[in-house]
C-alpha cells in the first residue's frame, strides 16, 4: 500500500470516467429527440404548458449502469416564461417574490397571484397524460419506454422525473429529465432589488417553497451562478457529479447516487460559495457536494414515512441506515485525504469494486456543521423558517441533530479550528465553509 496525491488522483480519475466525445454526442442528440417528442405531445394535447418547456433537454441525465453523463450546461431547474405580463413584489425580510396580475384568467393564477402549487399539480397531470399517450419514443434506432414520477414535499410536487428507459436493457441504460419547475426572469427586463447584489444583465429564477407553512404564492429567489461559468468550470463541475455518482453506486449507496440529488447539492455549493466556486478543484467540489449529501439524516426522515408500511418497514430502515453509515464513512476518508492531500492507493479501487468502509468512530473528527444551513432561508433543498433546519425535499420528515453532538461539541470545535488552519496554510479550499458575508451572487 502506498500513498498518492489526493487532488491529482481526483483530477486524473475524472478524465478517465468522462464519456468519449462520440458517446456524449449520441446522448445529447437522443435527449433532444426525446425532449422534442414530449413537447410535441404537449402541443397535441393542447396542454397549458405547451411551448414552455423548451429548456427540457438541459435537465437530461444519461445513466449506463455505473456511468453517468450530463450536458455541459446541465441544470436542475427548468425555467419557464410566463406568457402574460406580470408584476413582481419582493419581500426583503423573507427573501421571496410574489408574481401578480390583476384581472387575469390564466390557469397559472389563483386569484391575482401566481400559484406554484397549482402550477406543479397541473404540470404533473399534463406530463402523466403525455406518458400515457406517448408510451415509447424511437431515437436514432433505439426504442425508449417513457415513465413519469414525481417527488413531493408534503402534498406539493417538487421534483418531476421523466424517465426514458432503453428497451431490452434491463433498466441499465436510461435518459431521465429531472427538474424543479421555476420561473425565469431576465435582469435587464425585471431587475432584482439592490440587496440581492445581482448583476443587472444576468438571469434570476423563482421557485416554489414547497412544504411547511409557506404560502403557495411566495416564490424563493435564486441567482444561478453556474449559468455564467466558463466551459472549463462546467466541465469540472460535471466531473465531480460523475465521480460521486460512480463512487456511491459502487459502494452500494443508491440513495446518495440519485442524479437529481447530486445536482441540487451542487446548486447548494454554488449558492454558499458564490463566484468563488469557480476556482474550486474537482477534489474540493466533490467533497463539498458529498458533505451536503451526508449531512442530512435520512434515517430519521424515513422513520416518519414508513410508519404505515409495517411489512417492509424494518428492511427499509435497515437499508437506509447501512447506506448512511457507509456514506459518512466515505466522507470521513475523503476529509482526511483532503486535509493531508494524500490518500491510500487502496481507495482507488473504491470507484471500481465494493470495499469495506469502516464506520466513523464515535470520538472521531467527524464534523456536521449545521449552523450555516440556517444562514440563508433560500437554500435550495430546504424550505425552512429562518433559524430552523429543513427536511430533505425527496424524503420530508422531522430532522434531528446527531445524538453525539452535545457530547463532542468542544472536541469538534477544537478540531475544526485546527483543520481550518491546516487547510489555509496548504492553500486549499474549505469545501464546507459557507460564505457568510453574502447571501447571493455579487
Amino acid at each position: 500500500m502506498c500513498m498518492i496525491k489526493y487532488m491529482r488522483f481526483m483530477k486524473d480519475l475524472a478524465e478517465e470516467l468522462i464519456e468519449s466525445n462520440k458517446a456524449h454526442k449520441d446522448f445529447i442528440n437522443k435527449a433532444r429527440v426525446l425532449s422534442n417528442a414530449i413537447q410535441l405531445q404537449l402541443i397535441e394535447n393542447n396542454a397549458v404548458f405547451q411551448n414552455l418547456l423548451d429548456k427540457l433537454h438541459t435537465t437530461a441525465v444519461y445513466v449506463n449502469n455505473l456511468f453517468l453523463d450530463l450536458p455541459l450546461n446541465f441544470d436542475v431547474f427548468l425555467p419557464i416564461r410566463i406568457p402574460v405580463p406580470v408584476k413582481v413584489n419582493f419581500d426583503k425580510k423573507q427573501r421571496t417574490v410574489q408574481v401578480t396580475r390583476f384581472g387575469t384568467r390564466h390557469p397559472f393564477f389563483f386569484g391575482n397571484a401566481l400559484n406554484f402549487k397549482r402550477m406543479n399539480l397541473m404540470l404533473s397531470q399534463e406530463l402523466s397524460e403525455v406518458v400515457k399517450k406517448l408510451s415509447s419514443v424511437t431515437a436514432y434506432g433505439v426504442v425508449y419506454d417513457l415513465n413519469y414520477k414525481v417527488l413531493c414535499r408534503g402534498t406539493v410536487p417538487f421534483i418531476h422525473q421523466l424517465v426514458a428507459t432503453e428497451r431490452d436493457s434491463y433498466g441499465q441504460r436510461s435518459i431521465s429529465f429531472d427538474f424543479v419547475l421555476a420561473l425565469g426572469f431576465e435582469g435587464a427586463d425585471t431587475p432584482l432589488p439592490p440587496y440581492y447584489k445581482a448583476p443587472i444583465a444576468g438571469q434570476w429564477l423563482a421557485y416554489g417553497l414547497a412544504g411547511g407553512k409557506c404560502s403557495p404564492t411566495d416564490w424563493a429567489v435564486l441567482v444561478p451562478k453556474w449559468k455564467t461559468a466558463e466551459p472549463a468550470v462546467c466541465l469540472r463541475s460535471m466531473s465531480s457529479l460523475i465521480m460521486l455518482f460512480r463512487l456511491m453506486k459502487v459502494q452500494k449507496c443508491p440513495l446518495y447516487a440519485q442524479p437529481y440529488s447530486l445536482k441540487l447539492n451542487f446548486a447548494l455549493v454554488t449558492e454558499e460559495r458564490g463566484e468563488m466556486y469557480q476556482s474550486m478543484s474537482i477534489g474540493d467540489m466533490t467533497l463539498a457536494i458529498l458533505f451536503h449529501e451526508v449531512s442530512r439524516n435520512l434515517y430519521q426522515a424515513a422513520l416518519e414515512h414508513t410508519r404505515r408500511d409495517r411489512l417492509n418497514r424494518s428492511s427499509k430502515l435497515l437499508s437506509i441506515r447501512k447506506q448512511q453509515i457507509r456514506a459518512r464513512g466515505i466522507y470521513y476518508i475523503l476529509v482526511n485525504a483532503a486535509m493531508k492531500d494524500e490518500i491510500s492507493s487502496e481507495f482507488v479501487f473504491a470507484f471500481f469494486s465494493h470495499l469495506y468502509i469502516p464506520p466513523v468512530p464515535s470520538t472521531s473528527r467527524w464534523i456536521l456543521v449545521q449552523e450555516f444551513m440556517c444562514k440563508n432561508r433560500q437554500l435550495i433543498c430546504f424550505a425552512a423558517p429562518k433559524g430552523t433546519l429543513g427536511d430533505p425535499i425527496w424524503m420530508p420528515g422531522h430532522r434531528t441533530q446527531d445524538t453525539r453532538e452535545e457530547r463532542d461539541k468542544q472536541f469538534r470545535a477544537c478540531w475544526q479550528r485546527k483543520f481550518t488552519c491546516q487547510r489555509q496554510l496548504g492553500g486549499g479550499l474549505l469545501p464546507w465553509k459557507a460564505n457568510r458575508e453574502q447571501d447571493t451572487v455579487v
